[in-house]
Parts: C-alpha cells; sequence; structure tokens
C-alpha cells in the first residue's frame, strides 16, 4: 500500500527496478554524495506528494571497488577511506537532507539506515567495511537523538551477508579466492554459522523495514536492528 519512489546513481538502474517491480510513480538520477541533489530530490518527493514518510539509503560499493577480501595489511589507506566516504558518508547526506526537508516542511518521518553483519563479526579481509558499519550505527543514533527533537525517528538495519545478492556473491568470491575454499562451501559455512541455519532473504528484509515504518515499529526508534537469523559469532 506504500508509494514507493527510486533514486539511482544510473536512471537505467532505477528505471529496471521499477519495472520489475511494475510501480508507477516517480524515478530519479540521483549521486548519493550530491547534497544538493539529494535534497532537491527529496524535496520533489515532498511537493509531489505532500509527505515524505521514509527515507531508506542502501548505497554500497562493488565488492572488488573497497578491497573486499584484502587483508589489513595490504589494503592501501585511500582505498579504506573511499569506502567510508561512500558508505559512512552516503548515509550521513541522505540522512542530513532528509532532516532538513522535514525541519523546514514541519512534518516528519522515518529514516532508515542500513549496516552490516561485519559491525560485530570477526572477519578477517573486511576491516574497511567492518568499521565502516560500526561508524553507519554510530551514526544512527545522532540522528534518532537530533530527529527526535521534531518527532521524527532514525532506525538501523543490521542485515548479514544476503545471499542472492550480487554484492555477497562477489564478496564470497573473493573471500573464497583468498583462502583457496570454493565460493560455494564459504557460502553454506557462513548460513550455516546461524541459529536457524540459514540467511534471511531479501523479501524478509522488505518485510522486516515496513514493520520498522508501521506505528508499532516506533518503539524501536534508535535500535540497531539484527536480521540475521541469529548468528552465532557475533557479539
Amino acid at each position: 500500500g506504500a508509494t514507493v519512489v527510486l533514486a539511482a546513481r544510473r536512471l537505467s538502474t532505477a528505471q529496471a527496478l521499477h519495472d520489475q517491480l511494475s510501480l508507477s510513480d516517480l524515478i530519479a538520477e540521483v549521486v548519493v554524495l550530491n547534497e544538493a541533489a539529494v535534497e532537491t530530490f527529496l524535496e520533489e518527493v515532498h511537493a509531489r506528494y505532500g509527505r515524505l514518510d521514509s527515507v531508506f539509503n542502501g548505497v554500497g560499493p562493488r565488492a572488488a571497488d573497497p578491497g573486499y577480501g584484502q587483508l589489513a595489511a595490504d589494503l592501501p589507506l585511500a582505498t579504506f577511506l573511499d569506502l567510508h566516504r561512500l558508505v559512512v558518508g552516503g548515509q550521513f547526506v541522505t540522512g542530513s537532507a532528509a532532516g532538513r526537508v522535514w525541519r523546514r516542511r514541519e512534518t516528519c518521518g522515518t529514516l532508515v539506515l542500513l549496516t552490516s553483519s561485519l559491525s560485530r563479526l570477526k572477519m578477517s579481509g573486511m576491516s574497511g567495511l567492518a568499521a565502516a558499519s560500526a561508524a553507519v550505527e554510530g551514526l544512527t543514533r545522532a540522528f534518532a537523538a537530533e530527529l527526535g527533537e521534531i518527532g521524527c525517528g532514525a532506525v538501523c538495519v543490521n542485515a548479514t551477508a544476503l545471499p542472492e545478492t550480487r554484492t555477497i556473491q562477489e564478496t564470497t568470491a573473493l573471500q573464497a579466492a583468498r583462502i583457496g575454499s570454493p565460493p560455494e562451501a564459504l557460502a553454506q559455512g557462513m548460513a550455516q554459522g546461524s541459529l536457524l541455519k540459514r540467511a534471511p532473504s531479501l523479501p524478509e528484509i522488505g518485510e522486516l523495514v515496513a514493520f520498522l515504518l508501521s506505528p508499532a515499529g516506533a518503539v524501536l526508534n534508535s535500535h540497531i536492528v539484527d536480521a540475521d537469523c541469529g548468528t552465532t559469532s557475533v557479539i
């Protein structure tokens, strides 16, 4: 029953998802680190529909670009920082722009941030994303404190590896190559590392986000919600 508006770095990407989901609403090409473009887009959404109930940013790199699978000893500082600029910076730009729109329009909504279980896992070859994920969780709490002043909320979904996504498939292949293991064996081992002996699916994450945006989900404001089927190797 929601009106879903899509934006992506490439319009073709947003269009493909738009067509796959049979949506009939606004799509746009927006670069997440372009602060003016992000805010203009959110303003356009608010102006068109008279409200901006939720803002979600799923930004992330291709697995090879940030050095996934490389040990910290081999990872250049520039690569480490580029990942933080995209992941943490992208979430900051989106969240701060949403806050400005809500304050200016005197309306409210819920900011949904995305992090990964690497913020708590102990896994080699993923130092950049582990640090960035922890930073996004801290940013969530800061946003929640500020947005709470105007009655808005912020919550973070901490999703473990979703095996049907391209990012996880590419990351698993890089990690498997580094340790000399078949990617299928590594993926199976990761799935077996949860209490339910499986990973969550994309539809399940979608249902979780829908709940967090419902009136009942408001009680979880500022929380980092673990969506990992009970992964055992986390703190």
